[in-house]
């Protein structure tokens, strides 16, 4: 679903503006609420936009789907920017959270060595094991994308061993039998 143009707008311009907005949010389990944040920055990942802001209410940095915001209103406000890196920030609050699907990956190699080899953004978190060994725990809503965010890992030339819920491990056998008949 894509996010209405002009909440984007919107959003844009009370980034680029340093001004402060309220607006309605509904969250994953559908409710409703009323925030008032400092926008930071508009940001896309795995084909959502994002908005990145300080949440005045809980005095802490958020991200909101943009597709589920509405009625956007200025709140007269203005503030100096703040420095956080947003795509940084979405990507660690993916990786920190606990979603329907969920799969760890154990790699025989380092964590510095993982993230040498891997080319792209790593939406789990990675922790060291040992010197010769990491893991990197992943949750999504989907069970495509969290076979996705898998897919990409595992082309990382490593030995490793996963453990995932079973539909996850299901669809990575489908995934097998179906390269089984390349070449």
């Amino acid at each position: 679903m894509l996010p209405d143009t002009d909440v984007l707008l919107e959003l844009s311009d009370a980034c680029a503006d340093h001004q402060a907005l309220s607006f309605i949010h509904v969250k994953r389990d559908g409710a409703r609420t009323l925030r008032h944040v400092r926008p930071h920055k508009l940001v896309t990942m795995s084909g959502y936009w994002y908005l990145v802001a300080f949440d005045s209410d809980r005095r802490d940095w958020r991200s909101f789907r943009v597709e589920r915001i509405s009625s956007v209103k200025y709140r007269h406000e203005r503030f100096e920017p703040q420095v956080l890196d947003a795509f940084s920030f979405v990507a660690r609050s993916f990786a920190e959270a606990h979603y329907r699907f969920n799969a760890t990956v154990t790699f025989e190699i380092s964590a510095l060595q993982l993230r040498s080899k891997y080319h792209g953004t790593i939406f789990g978190v990675v922790k060291e094991l040992t010197c010769q060994r990491c893991e990197v725990s992943l949750s999504a809503d989907s069970l495509d994308l969290i076979v996705e965010y898998l897919c990409a890992l595992l082309s990382v030339d490593a030995d490793f061993d996963i453990a995932a819920d079973h539909e996850v491990l299901n669809r990575l056998q489908t995934i097998r039998a179906r390269l089984g008949t390349v070449g």
